[in-house]
């Protein structure tokens, strides 16, 4: 945005500048930059002063050259009265923009966010970023630091600008090598001066990658909360786990490479860590034991099932568990780890290969989860339940959904009595409509995914029907499910989103492929709803009046709830009988 751009000027500015200065301040920051300075501010000096008292906080996206010249121009002359954020964002996937930012004016400053631009430290210099990253030590009052893809040090950011390039390709590398190494211990100087920082967010271009001597220096800041770093640390240079302060209660780390040579017992101290995600980053599970007051963890394929669930039942106050792309063989009963914790709320795998009997460990008889709101199990095959193996996998768990058996609902229902959603539950042939009726019992449940062969028209007559709280409801892969069955779901009036997929026995709408020996296309059937009251279950109704046996359910239905209708009919005139009948005994007393 172009703050010195006066396309939109205010109205009557002669009559503001007579408003006090307390209330002008107030009126000039319910306006946007760009009225605020394009307009206003260039009606007299009143109108400038107030409008650069009023922007203590300063939020600006798709920056081209232009406007960061201009940006850069006003923070030059007005930054160091009272700005305190700073948010700057470049445009996406477009040529570097150079942004001339003067740090050493920023006195007021606790907030800096710089998004893909390039960061340097004077208008009229060609600062390389080994400087610019030095003149970040001098906003001393900083407490919130993000810098994403930072410039790329250059051969030329070390030798000076006026440095010849090598000529041979080795040297050339080994110069961009070289140069790396000193920006990265030039930013971690900078980063240990910045005492008051409680939030740090770094994220490199994937041309380079920080080095560990940008980390350095962190344990000197004992107030910082909240550490997030992407493509981080070199085989050279690794990140040093013994240099992140104890203080930290989030950390994140992705594509970063740490040091695996040291003993985490002795040099990780984040006793206070309640959060932790880590992705593509190979960090020994064992850390885990390290952090007792972990709350919300995330892990991807970078760590092994049978590593990590071992570590689990030592977080007894983790509240949400988030797997991704885990592999690794585990023993049935090693899943009993997920749910170890009375304190979770959130359980989610994405594509995850677990045991098919799983489910009996993680919701065993006596187990009681009273916070447990969530349980995603999540595959990225088309048929969950017949995914197609990597043969380089070392995966042993074929099943990517959450395999109930008999009396598998029972123990579900009474170990989660406060479940909100519950995905994607298989039903097992051998399953009966009376082995889910516990199901019915999950009173809180919103979003329910389910399939399998168990998954026909029986049960969804006698449980998935009486599901009236019910909002988001897919159903998967369920061959016995008919259009009869599907007509039964008419009575979730409170759906606004339905899904029938690869339902192979039916198709309920034009252009839906049907395939009833199995080789063909699968039938995907979606209705969707954003209307109040949603009408779902009126366009199910419809497309399932085209089935004769699905419209005899329909008419069966319309009839049981004609008759409800009546007696309640009946029930009312019965009151009303008997409360005529009171007032005419009353009024016989009087």
């Amino acid at each position: 945005m172009d703050l010195m751009n006066n396309e939109h000027s205010c109205s009557s500015t002669s009559s503001l500048a007579h408003l006090p200065a307390e209330l002008l301040v107030r009126v000039l920051r319910k306006l946007s930059p760009r009225q605020r300075f394009g307009g206003c501010a260039l009606a007299c000096r009143a109108l400038l002063a107030a409008a650069v008292a009023a922007t203590e906080e300063l939020q600006l996206s798709n920056i081209n050259q232009q406007r960061a010249d201009s940006i850069a121009l006003w923070l030059a002359k007005h930054s160091s009265e009272c700005l305190s954020r700073l948010e700057l964002q470049g445009m996406w996937q477009c040529s570097p923009v150079k942004l001339a930012v003067p740090i050493e004016r920023l006195v007021h400053l606790r907030a800096l966010t710089i998004w893909e631009l390039a960061l340097h430290t004077h208008p009229a210099s060609n600062s390389s970023s080994i400087s610019s990253c030095s003149h970040l030590g001098l906003l001393s009052g900083l407490q919130q630091l993000e810098l994403t893809s930072t410039p790329q040090p250059t051969c030329s950011s070390l030798m000076g600008g006026g440095a010849s390039v090598a000529t041979s390709y080795a040297s050339s590398v080994a110069a961009e090598q070289a140069a790396e190494i000193a920006c990265s211990a030039v930013l971690g100087t900078a980063l240990g001066q910045l005492v008051q920082l409680t939030m740090l967010s770094l994220s490199t271009e994937c041309a380079w990658r920080l080095g560990g001597l940008a980390l350095a220096l962190l344990s000197s800041l004992s107030k910082l909360q909240r550490l997030e770093l992407s493509t981080a640390g070199t085989d050279q240079h690794p990140v040093q786990m013994q240099n992140l302060p104890g203080s930290l209660t989030a950390l994140s780390l992705s594509d970063v490479c740490v040091d695996s040579t040291q003993e985490l017992g002795s040099c990780c101290q984040l006793s206070r860590l309640q959060q932790l995600e880590l992705s593509a980053t190979d960090m020994p599970a064992t850390m885990l034991r390290h952090v007792p007051w972990l709350q919300t963890l995330l892990l991807d394929a970078s760590l092994k099932k049978h590593a990590v669930l071992p570590m689990l039942p030592q977080l007894q106050h983790i509240c949400s568990v988030i797997l991704e792309e885990m592999q690794g063989a585990a023993a049935a009963s090693d899943y009993a780890a997920l749910t170890a914790s009375s304190q979770l709320e959130k359980l989610q795998l994405t594509r995850c290969g677990i045991a098919a009997s799983a489910a009996e460990h993680m919701f065993a008889a006596g187990r009681l989860l009273p916070r447990l709101r969530s349980i995603s199990i999540q595959s990225e095959f088309e048929n969950p339940w017949f995914p197609t193996k990597d043969n380089d996998s070392d995966d042993e768990d074929d099943d990517c959904a959450l395999v109930l058996g008999p009396g598998g609902a029972a123990r579900l229902a009474a170990c989660c009595p406060g479940l909100q959603s519950l995905g994607t539950l298989v039903v097992e042939a051998d399953v009966t409509a009376a082995d889910l009726l516990p199901l019915l019992q999950l009173t809180a449940l919103t979003r329910l995914e389910l399939g399998g062969h168990g998954c026909g028209d029986d049960v969804a007559q006698q449980v998935l029907s009486k599901m009236a709280g019910l909002v988001h409801l897919e159903v998967l892969y369920c061959p016995s499910l008919t259009p009869s069955g599907c007509a039964h779901l008419t009575s979730l009036t409170a759906l606004t989103c339905l899904r029938l997929q690869h339902c192979r026995s039916f198709a309920l709408d034009d252009g839906v492929s049907s395939d009833e020996d199995g080789d063909g296309p699968l039938s995907v059937v979606t209705f969707q709803s954003k209307v109040t009251p949603p009408d779902v279950w009126a366009r199910l109704q419809q497309v399932c009046m085209r089935d004769p046996a699905a419209l005899a359910v329909m008419y069966q239905h319309a009839q049981q709830r004609l008759a409800a209708q009546e007696q309640q009919l009946q029930e009312q005139a019965q009151q009303l009988q008997q409360a005529r009948q009171q007032i005419q005994e009353l009024s016989q007393a009087v």
